[in-house]
């Protein structure tokens, strides 16, 4: 397989085996994905979701109907990023969700909150707030801001609030350790292997 950085320059590499290959593109695609968001959250998001949004909220009465009463909710994430909380516009007190434990941010009307309306229910509006103890299922007013609040959630799960060196620092250790894992199974497994070979044709590349 190969490596291509945004100037188009490549670097030819050759693992030892297919299930190697493998390992090694998941562990770089999940580097490279990760750093995207990461720039993009510093970039807009993480102020996107602190500022707030108001979204419907999916309440449901004792038999499953959707209630009428109190759909409107204002969202936003804590300046320290450590709560996801929503209130009725212009009321003082509030609801959350501690972000450390959100296990997942889902596009679409996938939990069974959405899956009991059958009707006027658009799917690409929707997306639910898992937590270890309850759900947020709340409607955008648009594919478009759907898709912008699951990335900004997603990212705070992700990465936190202030991005210091410190933090950074551990985000890339992680990384790091991931890659060395990967490494070391493969060593392993192939430690009699010469890797001259791979090193010479990486030389003569990156000489061309």
């Amino acid at each position: 397989f190969q490596l291509r950085d945004s100037s188009g320059l490549t670097w030819p590499l050759a693992a030892e085996s297919e299930e190697e290959a493998k390992e090694w593109l998941t562990v770089i695609q999940s580097v490279i994905d990760d750093a995207r968001l990461l720039a993009l959250y510093k970039a807009t998001l993480m102020l996107t979701v602190q500022t707030g949004a108001t979204f419907i909220k999916f309440n449901y009465d004792k038999i499953g109907a959707m209630s009428k009463k109190n759909q409107q909710r204002f969202v936003n994430v804590s300046t320290d990023c450590k709560q996801l909380m929503w209130h009725k516009p212009g009321a003082g007190d509030y609801n959350d969700i501690n972000v450390a434990d959100i296990t997942k941010v889902v596009s679409g009307a996938e939990t069974e909150a959405f899956q009991n309306v059958k009707k006027g229910l658009e799917p690409e509006k929707c997306f639910s707030v898992i937590s270890t103890h309850r759900t947020l299922d709340l409607v955008a007013s648009s594919k478009a801001e759907r898709d912008t609040w699951v990335k900004g959630l997603t990212a705070v799960v992700k990465f936190g609030s202030v991005l210091t060196d410190e933090v950074l620092e551990e985000m890339e250790d992680n990384k790091a350790k991931q890659v060395a894992q990967a490494h070391a199974k493969r060593a392993v497994e192939n430690r009699k292997k010469d890797r001259s070979k791979l090193k010479s044709l990486i030389d003569k590349t990156n000489k061309n």
